[in-house]
């Protein structure tokens, strides 16, 4: 169900729909709710639509795909974290110190494999 609720509001996202609002919070508390199946690539595809639609996330939304995020961040290619990272700090959203040294951490084991354009972002949101 993560890998669904996450191509559902991706295409909203990548459409321009213009969801509900109660569509939309329906969506991020189901996330909520089974953010332990969520896969590196589900978590940062799944922030970067709500940061691509504008949507400032619920804070249960927020705490939970944080937390999972640090879980699974050496999972994470750097495509991955360079989204991941990209969309916290479009939607103004402290990543914390955890998520920050995971992140890093991640990274530094993958840094032969950034393209440019990853590096570029990941360097940007990482500021």
């Amino acid at each position: 169900q993560a890998q669904d609720i996450t191509i559902v509001l991706s295409a909203i996202a990548s459409l321009k729909i213009r969801a509900p609002r109660r569509l939309l919070e329906v969506m991020q508390l189901r996330a909520v709710e089974v953010v332990v199946h969520f896969e590196p690539q589900g978590v940062s595809n799944f922030l970067r639509a709500l940061a691509n639609l504008g949507i400032t996330p619920v804070p249960e939304l927020l705490m939970a795909m944080k937390a999972r995020a640090v879980d699974v961040a050496p999972k994470f290619d750097p495509e991955g974290i360079a989204n991941l990272m990209w969309s916290l700090a479009m939607l103004d959203v402290d990543p914390g110190e955890a998520l920050v040294e995971a992140v890093k951490a991640s990274a530094i084991a993958r840094a032969s494999k950034y393209k440019h354009q990853e590096a570029t972002n990941f360097l940007w949101a990482m500021g």
